[in-house]
């Protein structure tokens, strides 16, 4: 697509001279692919979406490896050479080994495009394999890129299904896994990742999270040999080290060998975008973090205008106006709605004592005091009215606070010396005013 656009603004840039326009884009349409992009002879462009790194101890080496899906694919062998870009058709399943020669030591990288179409039936037939050559084997020193992306899940059948089985067997040179090697692999079966890495003796570090994320997200039922012996005689880490690694449980550890499954600690910030954060209720942020997520993240506030006035506890909005509850009724922070009371219970009819259904209670009415009682407490010291089996609540202070604006109207208490005032909220808000 990238060249076609390109072509285009070329063309409309040389319209005035047909000839000029001909020569110019045949010249830049060689040039017109990216670098994570492969130039095929037609100058048309393909993704790469794998990379293997090859080494050849000598000149002349023949450096090969094996397809058995069928599918389209396109290898870039990385030395340059006319015949180093091949573009491999393929209507069948059997097993194909692909070679080329290296007139020199490198080190090239073997660029791979394409897609497959399907696979073999059998168990233990890998859609692509370095295993070819036992010599081969000591010369692949480094892999990048997402296979799955070559070799996808297309179905729930066997022949829809990619195998891994011994893929990189006896990779020896090997040092590390992709972050996201096989990401989009989400639901496997028996010898999907048999002994895929086994006896890779220089894979060290840990296996990051996203190379299996697409299974592990999945909650993938873990075969019996799906990846036994996949990481065996390796030199991957067995617990995750440093504060800045977690380890992730997959239930794949005892088909690991105990090798384990580590993420790098990433900040996340949160950036108010302009805005000041008030002490809301009900205020959540939910936001899900891909587990193949591999940077530090940055989320910004979203604003939205808020018709009318906030009321506060006690209060709710009607019409713009902070109305008062009313006895028997609640309300919370900044609500247009005020709730009743259950039958039976009542409330102060205003203020800060009734932002919550637990401000619902009983009242008690001791000579020409009237206290309105909470369902739970709010003070280290409270005055307990039990009314049939339940216990009701009034604050004790050993402050003065009022009941009313009424100076005089307090009711008092002495418990061992000590005296308290008791009080409900009204008492509180007349005190704050």
């Amino acid at each position: 697509m990238r060249k076609w656009r390109y072509l285009i603004f070329v063309h409309l840039r040389c319209v005035h001279t047909l000839v000029a326009t001909l020569m110019l884009c045949a010249i830049n349409a060689a040039g017109a692919c990216d670098a994570n992009q492969i130039t095929l002879p037609d100058n048309s462009c393909i993704d790469v979406k794998f990379t293997i790194t090859v080494k050849p101890k000598t000149k002349n080496t023949e450096i090969s490896f094996s397809i058995s899906a069928m599918g389209t694919f396109y290898v870039d062998w990385g030395d340059n050479q006319s015949d180093s870009i091949e573009t491999i058709p393929r209507n069948n399943t059997t097993v194909a080994p692909y070679s080329h020669t290296y007139s020199s030591t490198g080190p090239f990288d073997i660029r791979i495009g394409g897609l497959a179409t399907g696979y073999a039936d059998g168990q233990t037939t890998a859609a692509i394999s370095f295993m070819t050559s036992n010599v081969n084997k000591n010369f692949f020193t480094e892999i990048s890129g997402d296979l799955s992306a070559i070799f996808p899940v297309l179905g729930a059948t066997d022949d829809l299904r990619p195998r891994f089985y011994r893929t990189f067997y006896n990779c020896n040179k090997i040092k590390s896994i992709p972050e996201n090697l096989f990401r989009g692999i989400t639901s496997a079966y028996n010898y999907t990742f048999y002994q895929t890495f086994y006896q890779c003796s220089a894979l060290s570090g840990f296996i990051p999270p996203s190379a299996f994320g697409g299974l592990i997200q999945n909650g993938h039922p873990y075969g019996t040999q799906m990846m036994a012996s996949m990481f065996a005689n390796t030199a991957l880490d067995t617990s995750c080290s440093g504060d800045n690694h977690r380890q992730y449980i997959t239930g794949y550890e005892s088909y690991w060998n105990s090798k384990v499954s580590c993420g790098t600690r990433y900040a996340i910030t949160y950036v108010l975008n302009g805005g000041t954060n008030y002490a809301l209720n009900n205020c959540a942020m939910s936001q899900t973090i891909p587990i193949y997520t591999i940077t530090p993240q940055t989320f910004y506030a979203k604003w939205t205008p808020v018709s009318g006035t906030l009321c506060s506890g006690g209060y709710y909005r009607n019409n713009d106006v902070c109305v008062a509850v009313g006895a028997g009724y609640w309300s919370e922070n900044n609500s247009d709605i005020r709730t009743q009371c259950p039958t039976g219970l009542t409330t102060i009819g205003y203020g800060l004592g009734a932002d919550s259904s637990h401000d619902c209670g009983s009242e008690l009415h001791i000579g020409t005091h009237t206290i309105y009682l909470r369902q739970n407490r709010q003070t280290a010291h409270t005055l307990n009215v039990q009314i049939g089996n339940t216990i009701y609540y009034a604050n004790m202070s050993p402050t003065d606070i009022k009941m009313s604006d009424n100076i005089d109207n307090y009711l008092k208490v002495n418990v061992d010396g000590i005296v308290y005032s008791i009080y409900d909220d009204s008492g509180e808000e007349y005190t704050n005013q």
